[in-house]
Order: structure tokens, then C-alpha cells, then sequence
């Protein structure tokens, strides 16, 4: 899960299509990578009919002989950032939207990262490419996204 200690992590804006600034819980597995670490549940920064992005953010502390280490609550998410580093990676998406606990299931491709490190949190933003999803997921994907972009644009 992400941090609450959240850090910036700033990307030039290049896209044109419209973007929610929305934070809702995504689920994150790679896909055929060798020892690849179990899924990790993180929250998006934004999201487009297309793709979604994410920032994952880690409390670095240092140890004995100036060695970094994390703690064992974000193992996981220390073990992902480092597969999530990789343009083109394809990844397992789980996107929790839909009532009583279900998620739109999908396959993305990591297309953009930036990465920060300020004051011992390092935090990883990557942006998303919906490649895969099913027709029903994808209908529901977009009126869910149709739906924020009503709800901001009214507020």
C-alpha cells in the first residue's frame, strides 16, 4: 500500500486527452517476469480513458554502515519499483472500481516513469497504457471515468 508520507513526483504534461486527478486503489502484478514479487496495491494520481498513472512511495532508512534498507511493510513495493523502472514492462491490473469489492481486470504497459527521492522517501510515478480489457470492463471503465471528469468539471 502506498505511504501516507507521499512525495511529489513531477512529469511533464504531453498528452492532450483529457485527465482525472483521482486517487482509487489499482493492484499491481507483473507479468512474466522471473522471481517477480507478489501484487502490491497502490493508489493512481490520475487517470485518462486509456491508461492511469501511479506513484508508489517508500520510507528509506538508513542502518548500520550507511546502508539503505525499508521497512517490512513496503518490501514488496521496494521489490516492484525496480521491475516497474523498465519502459514496455507489461503488468497485471486490477482496478478497484466496481462495487462490493470487484475490480476491472486488465493488462497495461509501463509507457513513461520518473522516480524522486527528498528527505528518505523515494517515490516512483509511472504512467500506464491500457492495452487489454475485456468489452464488458471496458464499458464500465469508461463511464466510470465519465463520471469523474463530470464530477471534477462540476466542482
Amino acid at each position: 500500500m502506498q505511504s501516507a508520507n507521499s512525495v511529489a513526483v513531477t512529469v511533464t504534461e504531453r498528452r492532450t486527452i483529457n485527465r482525472v486527478h483521482t486517487a482509487i486503489p489499482v493492484t499491481i502484478q507483473l507479468i512474466g517476469a522471473a522471481g517477480a514479487p507478489p501484487p502490491v496495491t497502490v493508489l493512481t494520481t490520475d487517470i485518462s480513458p486509456h491508461g492511469l498513472s501511479t506513484v508508489i512511495s517508500i520510507r528509506i532508512v538508513k542502518v548500520e554502515g550507511g546502508q539503505a534498507s525499508v521497512l517490512e511493510e513496503v518490501k514488496n513495493s521496494a521489490k516492484l519499483l525496480k521491475h516497474l523502472l523498465v519502459q514496455d514492462r507489461i503488468v497485471g491490473l486490477g482496478i478497484n472500481i466496481l462495487p462490493q469489492g470487484g475490480s476491472i481486470h486488465a493488462m497495461g504497459t509501463v509507457k513513461w516513469y520518473a522516480r524522486s527521492l527528498n528527505e528518505g522517501l523515494y517515490a516512483v510515478r509511472a504512467g500506464m497504457l491500457l492495452n487489454e480489457i475485456d468489452r464488458a470492463h471496458k464499458k464500465e471503465w469508461f463511464a466510470f471515468f465519465r463520471a469523474c471528469l463530470l464530477y471534477t468539471s462540476d466542482a
